[in-house]
Formats: structure tokens, sequence, C-alpha cells
């Protein structure tokens, strides 16, 4: 089983080659309003994959959240773990996207704390992995290392939030190459710790067109991008986590992996939304 952790959404997905302007109404060419969320995009592509997937979040008791729970359950996603509550509001996100251009207006009031703090009943078992989207609190750290010593991998999207010492806990953690750059500059990612061969940890980069690298064991990996007409950014990201991790989860070779990954980001990156229709 495997257990996507983080950010359940609904997209408002417009595409338009800019933002109006103040008091401007401006009329986009298209829009969509889809199920959408890190942890939700990569886990119904798990499941489109045909892995068992279960995903672990919060959801308002709001419109907008039985909308993404009923999109999830249509997916094939197990969403015995959502949390929902009074007071909380579902999270949205309205998004301008043109081809390979995308920006992010993001709201929500759900409680990531609650959500961590609800691990800990999970019966999870030797064998299964644990998938972040959201970036790990500090007092996760014995649940990440019991799991470790029970024989549950574990993953992070760091999503522009990495630590090195909260990553050396994780098999595999994932970015992009903006990410990694930010990473380098602010010394949280140095290019001796990525190149060492004294960590086990698998750092997958993704590289916008150019394809994907990897590090592991004092080696560099490398696959060049699909070619694909871009449609809309958005999503591309999680669905390579998630073609990445399913090959990586049946030990493929790191460079099959990559391939896997970019496989999934260039179907979803060619479509309007960031989520495999489970109609096809």
């Amino acid at each position: 089983m495997i257990f996507c952790v983080g950010a359940i959404n609904i997209d408002f997905i417009f595409i338009s080659d800019r933002w109006p302007a103040e008091h401007e109404k401006y009329r986009a060419d298209d829009y969509v309003c889809v199920g959408g969320g890190s942890a939700a995009n990569t886990a119904v592509e798990l499941s489109m994959l045909g892995r068992k997937v279960g995903i672990i979040g919060g959801l308002g008791i709001d419109d907008l959240g039985d909308i993404a729970l009923r999109r999830l359950v249509k997916a094939g996603v197990n969403t015995d773990h959502v949390l929902r509550r009074q007071g909380w509001k579902t999270g949205c996100a309205a998004i301008r996207s043109a081809g390979s251009s995308k920006s992010i207006l993001t709201a929500t009031t759900i409680d990531a704390g609650l959500i961590f703090n609800s691990l800990s009943a999970l019966e999870i078992q030797q064998g299964d992995h644990v998938h972040f989207s959201w970036a790990p609190l500090k007092d996760l750290h014995d649940q990440l290392r019991q799991w470790r010593r029970k024989g549950v991998s574990l993953s992070w999207e760091t999503n522009g939030r990495m630590s090195t010492p909260t990553a050396e806990f994780f098999d595999v953690i994932l970015m992009n190459a903006d990410e990694k750059a930010m990473y380098a500059r602010s010394g949280v990612l140095p290019n001796n710790w990525l190149t060492s061969s004294q960590h086990n940890v698998t750092v997958v980069v993704t590289l916008a067109s150019i394809g994907a690298e990897a590090y592991f064991g004092g080696r560099r990996f490398f696959c060049g991008a699909n070619k694909v007409t871009v449609v809309d950014r958005t999503g591309g990201g999680d669905a390579f986590d998630a073609g990445f991790l399913s090959a990586w989860l049946e030990r493929r070779p790191i460079d099959v992996c990559l391939k896997c990954g970019l496989e999934s980001a260039a179907i979803i990156i060619g479509q309007l939304g960031p989520q495999r229709r489970s109609d096809g």
C-alpha cells in the first residue's frame, strides 16, 4: 500500500496569457474545475498506474470537500484516512495557465498539524510506502525512524522546503531544478552531499523540458524528456513523482524510474488539468 500525505484541493484553472489588471475584466480562453492538490494528484496517478493507494489529508465539511472526495473515490484512491472538520475550508487554487507558463493562488484553512498527528494511528506495515508532499515537522522524526526500522520506505516531494537532517530519513527526495538551485544557494543541498555515496538517499530532480536526473551512491543518472505539446503544466511534477515511485517500488533501475516518471508527466502536461480521468 502507498500512502500519500498532503494537500487535497479543488483547482480552478484558467487558460490565459495573464492575470487581469486592477479593476480590469479579462476573459480567459478556457477554464476547468478539477480535483487537485499535490498529494491528491500523485495518488490519482499512482492509482491509474495500478497501484493500491490511500491518501492522508484534510477537507472541510463543505461542497468543495464533497467534490474532491468523490473524485478521489472515483479514481480508486482509498479515502478512509481523510479528516474532515467543521471550521475547515477545503483547499482551492486559482491557476493561470498558458502552455509552459503557470502561476497559482492558493487558499486553505486545513490544520496540517492535526493531519500529521493522525499518522501515528495508521496501521502501516512492512513493505508499505509513505509519500509526503508536505514538509514533515521535526516532531515526526521519531515516527519516520520507527517506520524505517519497520521496513517502510519513504519519499518526499520537497516543494521548496527541504532540510538535510529531515531528508536523511527518506529513501527518495524529489524536487525541480529551481528548487535544487535555491537549496544550493542557501547551503541546504551542498554538492558534496548531493553526490555523496555516504548516505542512502536517492535525490531526484526534474529539469522541465530537458528531462530529469537522479543522484544515488555517488552517481548521476539522466533521462531526456518526451516530446509533448504542453497544454497545462499543472500537476506535471506530481505525476512524475507517481511514475518514478511506481517503478522504484518495483526495484527497477534508476534511469528506468526516471523514464517512467517522465512518461506520466507527459500525459498530464499534454491535457488540461492535473489528474488523469478514471474513465480514460
